[in-house]
């Protein structure tokens, strides 16, 4: 198995993120077994897992456009940090 593969088989993070958004409004309505509780449960912990680690994929290509002191643009690693305070100073 290849690793195009192995992604294609991942569903997309707007797919996972509908499911999940589903089985809350399911679970918040009280509708359902305990055990069919339970499994959605487990389904949107594995969704949520899905939506984490794309996320977090996602992350690690962000590159933010930034610019020196001369105005010439260069590319920097996205860090995660807010940058908007130092701006607004």
């Amino acid at each position: 198995m290849t690793a195009n593969a192995k992604d294609e088989s991942k569903p997309s993070f707007e797919v996972s993120f509908d499911r999940l958004e589903e089985i809350v409004k399911v679970l918040e309505s009280g509708q359902g077994t305990l055990d069919e509780s339970i499994t959605l449960y487990e389904e949107g912990m594995a969704c949520l897992k899905c939506c984490h680690d794309l996320l977090k994929k996602a992350e690690k290509k962000i590159q933010l456009l930034m610019t020196d002191e001369e105005g010439k643009p260069y590319l920097q690693d996205f860090t995660g940090a807010d940058t908007s305070d130092s701006e607004s100073s």
